[in-house]
């Protein structure tokens, strides 16, 4: 969505590497399927998914407002 500038992205997967979580799905997840399982999460209100995205470092936002193509386009280049 453009909000995050690619220094906040690369300092923000660096925290995350260095708590020791996952940056990436784990192997043999594609991108279908990993839409599939957000499909059940507790986000999906009356069958619409809600993202929390990040609008700059330490403001989140829950929307279901982004464009599906893009998420789509999103989870193929994680997976």
């Amino acid at each position: 969505m453009g909000w995050l500038t690619e220094a906040e992205v690369a300092r923000i997967r660096k925290l995350i590497e260095r708590a020791g979580l996952p940056v990436t799905p784990p192997p043999g997840l594609d991108a279908a399927r990993l839409r599939e399982l957000m499909a059940v999460d507790k986000k999906v209100i009356e069958g619409q998914l809600r993202l929390v995205l990040l609008r700059r470092i330490g403001e989140a936002v829950v929307t279901a407002d982004f464009p599906p193509e893009l998420l789509m386009a999103t989870l193929e280049e994680a997976a």
